[in-house]
């Protein structure tokens, strides 16, 4: 936490070896019909529309009703997770960019998080 709080990257140690802090991200989002449509209309709200596969879903029982013209259907929301966690970096700034957004604002249901390590090589 001291090398994140004074914006440090790297330390040489006097024995030649190197501390270096790196942050890394992960995001596991919910696949649940719930979460991601709660995921879709949050990435609607924020620019990331582009990152949602819309596909729609009918059940066998409504088939033919797909030959009339009220057709019902279950709205599919899914996205690609490693796109999305890209998104999320990019709209946090992590990547050095503009901060949009601050990591407490993404839904709880994409469970993205960042974690600092620190390397240390002797």
């Amino acid at each position: 936490m001291e090398m994140f709080n004074a914006n440090v990257a790297e330390v040489k140690l006097m024995s030649g070896g190197i501390m270096t802090y790196e942050r890394k991200f992960y995001c596991q989002p919910n696949k649940n019909d719930t979460d991601k449509r709660i995921m879709a209309e949050w990435l609607r709200a924020n620019d990331g529309a582009h990152l949602i596969k819309e596909a729609a879903k009918v059940d066998g029982a409504q088939i033919s009703l797909l030959k009339e013209s009220g057709i019902p259907f279950i709205e599919i929301a899914d996205m690609n997770t490693n796109s999305l966690k890209a998104f999320l970096k990019d709209r946090i700034g992590a990547n050095g960019g503009t901060v949009h957004i601050q990591i407490s604002d993404i839904p709880e249901c994409m469970h993205f998080q960042e974690v600092g390590i620190v390397n240390i090589e002797v």
